[in-house]
């Protein structure tokens, strides 16, 4: 078995696809990931969305208060839930957080982000994660961090690569 690299974030997708379900029961709608092409080239990966497109999910599956780029990661991950869901005339769009700092930042904080939410109803639902999944999720957490200290990649921002569908 090897060791995963210090920046994987495989334990954080595969949490996603254990909330979809549990989501989807709320929701009332079955979700899958899926990357839909939207045309001239575009192609975006969805953490989940309905047979019938209606329904758009984004998970964002961190844990503790956010540092650094990760509000702009969670502002980003609703525009492209709002972006999307204009393309494709989705009803519901969906941004599902697994603790209080993110939910409150969206929901609560005043900033033009938690607005713009509210205006263009993006629904930011918190799924409370058991107490194995959130020391995981926690434990992968801080190895990320100590690999990115250790890595002098200067990407402690956590962009992504030029021609990501995320």
């Amino acid at each position: 078995m090897t060791t995963p690299h210090p920046s994987d974030s495989a334990e954080q997708r595969d949490l996603e696809t254990t909330i979809l379900p549990t989501l989807g029961a709320q929701l009332g709608a079955e979700l899958a990931p899926e990357t839909i092409d939207l045309g001239d080239g575009v192609r975006v990966a969805l953490d989940g969305i309905s047979a019938d497109r209606s329904v758009i999910v984004e998970v964002y599956g961190h844990v503790g208060e956010l540092k650094g780029a990760q509000g702009t990661k969670l502002t980003r991950d609703a525009f492209k839930l709002v972006f999307v869901g204009g393309r494709l005339g989705a009803t519901t769009l969906v941004l599902a957080v697994v603790d209080q700092p993110a939910y409150r930042y969206l929901t609560t904080a005043k900033t033009w982000a938690a607005a713009a939410l509210r205006d263009f109803g993006v629904t930011v639902t918190l799924i409370e994660l058991d107490g194995a999944d959130h020391a995981r999720i926690l434990a992968v957490q801080q190895r990320q961090a100590a690999g990115m200290r250790g890595s002098g990649s200067g990407d402690e921002q956590g962009g992504e690569p030029a021609g990501s569908t995320n």
